[in-house]
């Protein structure tokens, strides 16, 4: 069995949208992910956890018992944008490219 894809993790749906998964680890390992909280646009993590362990089959953060995403501050969520365009011009095709320069642009003009 595998991990829990971080595209289906949508909590909490009354502050959270998820854009879409820019880059994804796989099953014990991290995630990032463009989305909104309220509907600003944000940086979020996660680690995905494994569906073959009983206490970590949802990843981690989880609330209520439901998987979450962990916002990331603004300055983290920067030099995190900044790390992804070298992980990718270093060849890492698990680097959503496109989803990451809407992330940059999303991230930059709510700076503005």
């Amino acid at each position: 069995m595998s991990y829990l894809s971080p595209a289906k993790v949508t909590s909490p749906k009354d502050h959270w949208t998820l854009v879409g998964v820019i880059y994804d680890l796989g099953e014990h390992d991290w995630s990032l992910s463009l989305g909104e909280w309220d509907g600003t646009p944000c940086l979020a993590s996660r680690w995905n956890g494994s569906l073959n362990d009983e206490k970590a089959n949802k990843g981690n953060p989880i609330s209520n018992f439901q998987p979450t995403w962990f916002v990331l501050p603004d300055f983290i969520a920067n030099a995190t944008l900044k790390e992804l365009l070298m992980i990718h011009a270093r060849g890492d095709t698990r680097v959503d490219i496109d989803l990451l320069h809407r992330a940059i642009k999303s991230l930059t003009q709510k700076q503005l």
